[in-house]
């Protein structure tokens, strides 16, 4: 059985998200959007996070080819 979504701090990641469903729970001064080579590298949305199950993390990425479309 796998879990159905995952909380990151405050943004819920559901199975089937697409990108733009991770910038509108963010507020728009905390999104960060980057893509190197647009021909071929996604786009990153990246997020501050202190701790994700226990352990100290720094930053959670998540990345797809376009806003519309699914997350990595």
């Amino acid at each position: 059985m796998r879990k159905n979504e995952f909380l990151f701090g405050d943004v819920t990641f559901k199975w089937g998200d697409k990108l733009s469903d991770i910038k509108a729970q963010l507020p728009e001064k905390d999104t960060v959007t980057r893509s190197y080579e647009e021909s071929y590298m996604p786009k990153i949305v990246t997020i501050k996070l202190a701790k994700f199950w226990s352990l100290n993390v720094a930053y959670c990425h998540f990345s797809a080819a376009d806003d519309d479309r699914l997350i990595d």
